[in-house]
């Protein structure tokens, strides 16, 4: 079983103490967003958790507790997020540079397989514009060639809470011919520093066949099976997640987070944080929601990737 720790909230952020008392008692429940009577045990126990896949946008909160982490024999992958917004977009996530060089650290521990860069959505606006992303890109690239081999992006979707914030920080939707020029020049970018950059359940539509001669501009799975199983050295049967959006390449996972339990606040995230204050890390705050049969659902029903 590969366990999403977590599309919802942020817990290596956030709640990181509470999944080590978890991990302790050896499972936790998830509870069902949109039928709160529904309950699930999940184990946490090794054998059952295959691997534990974290989604953050700061891991510094964690990195102390790693080693009681790693006493418990469950192997991890991290998602882990840096974007070059300001405090307009992500009011509560503060010091980038720190940020980055959490994850320098981090691979330079663990390795770059366990490591992948999500550069997250891409958010188009008058502040934020093309080439205002292609030169932050071309940055962190730079910063994160050998400490990774693979970004993950996507474009923003206006989802229902969000869109009046977004249009009023001047949210653009372009074409998908300049949505899709942009990505293969952010692939060019990531290529040259050894990075294979993939869309997570985009929908943009690929250009023709060896379109700039570009790779990795194409559709690619977040928790990655593949990958998984370079992790494990063993086969781990990977089922693509039926319970994710249509384009989503995901493979099968148990979401442990639940909505409105994060500080970072990011005005276009569909998980009802922003303007509320940052969670602690209190037993009765405790992460809760969601089940194998919807582990990346907003509760307007719409499947969602991670942080």
């Amino acid at each position: 079983m590969i366990v999403s720790a977590s599309r919802r909230t942020d817990i290596p952020a956030f709640h990181f103490p509470w999944l080590l008392e978890r991990l302790h008692e050896g499972f936790t429940e998830t509870v069902n967003p949109f039928n709160p009577r529904m309950k699930r045990r999940v184990s946490l126990r090794p054998g059952d958790a295959d691997i534990i896949v974290f989604w953050t946008k700061d891991a510094r909160p964690m990195e102390a507790l790693l080693p009681r982490f790693q006493a418990f024999g469950i192997p991890f992958l991290l998602l882990y997020t840096i974007t070059p917004y300001g405090e307009d977009l992500e009011p509560g996530v503060r010091d980038k540079e720190e940020i980055l060089h959490s994850f320098l650290r981090l691979s330079d521990r663990f390795g770059p397989d366990r490591m992948v860069w999500r550069f997250d959505p891409i958010v188009l606006s008058r502040r934020y514009p093309a080439d205002f992303h292609l030169s932050a890109f071309r940055r962190l690239a730079k910063s994160l060639e050998g400490r990774t081999d693979r970004c993950i992006t996507s474009f923003v979707h206006p989802y229902r809470r969000v869109r009046r914030a977004l249009e009023d920080l001047g949210l653009q939707a372009p074409p998908p011919e300049t949505r899709r020029d942009l990505l293969d020049r952010l692939a060019g970018e990531a290529a040259g520093r050894g990075i294979l950059l993939t869309t997570c359940a985009d929908g943009t539509p690929p250009g023709p066949a060896g379109a700039a001669g570009l790779p990795g501009a194409g559709p690619g799975a977040c928790i990655d099976g593949e990958r998984i199983r370079r992790i494990l050295g063993r086969d781990l049967r990977t089922p693509r997640d039926p319970h994710q959006r249509p384009d989503c390449l995901c493979a099968r996972s148990v979401d442990i987070g639940a909505y409105s339990t994060c500080g970072h606040r990011c005005v276009y995230c569909y998980a009802g944080s922003a303007g509320a204050p940052p969670p602690g890390n209190r037993r009765s705050d405790a992460p809760r929601g969601g089940t194998d049969g919807d582990s990346g659902r907003h509760p307007d029903g719409t499947p969602q990737p991670g942080p």
